[in-house]
């Protein structure tokens, strides 16, 4: 992606990225992030977390964001992300 589009000006957004909560311990998706974050945004690549809330049947979730008490779960999980991230 970086050399067909990013080098020649066309900008990339990777969308819809994300970790399941219930898969992975959080340390592990924290260490994710934190590589992902720094990966793409050092080839100048815009990152998208997914964050919807998973369907009433699922245990499966990733969301970060509690839309009812406007808080994160996971503080640290973002706080990673933005720190990782080298806009420039």
């Amino acid at each position: 992606m970086y050399k067909k589009f990013v080098k020649n000006g066309i900008p990339v957004v990777v969308g819809e990225t994300s970790a399941f909560r219930v898969l992975t311990s959080k340390q592990e998706r924290i260490k994710w992030i934190s590589y992902f974050s720094k990966l793409v945004s050092s080839y100048g690549i815009a990152l998208i977390y997914w964050d919807a809330p998973p369907p009433a049947d699922s245990d499966y979730y990733y969301d970060q964001f509690d839309r009812e008490n406007l808080k994160f779960y996971e503080p640290d999980f973002v706080q990673a992300m933005l720190d990782n991230w080298k806009c420039e």
